[in-house]
């Protein structure tokens, strides 16, 4: 992952990770507001943006039924989409 994004991105991708690990649940890790997380919308509505830095943003998708407040409690694992540049 290095020569793609750099180290310091690598780092923070790292770390975001570790954050959400680190959480009960995926409702836990959006609470905590690390990151900035926000719900993607149209095609992409079912994956969360979270803040890597000023450009780069981690795209994850919760493994869960539904996004409701009791689904994402229930949701313990996520599938990492990918880094996007949105700039």
């Amino acid at each position: 992952m290095i020569p793609k994004v750099g180290l310091d991105l690598t780092k923070t991708i790292k770390k975001r990770i570790s954050q959400i690990k680190a959480s009960s649940s995926f409702y836990a890790y959006l609470q905590t507001k690390i990151g900035k997380p926000e719900r993607l919308s149209g095609a992409d509505d079912n994956k969360y943006s979270i803040h890597l830095s000023a450009n780069y943003r981690l795209i994850v998708q919760p493994i869960t039924t539904g996004f409701d407040r009791e689904d994402l409690l229930k949701c313990d694992s996520i599938y990492v989409k990918g880094v996007v540049d949105y700039h």
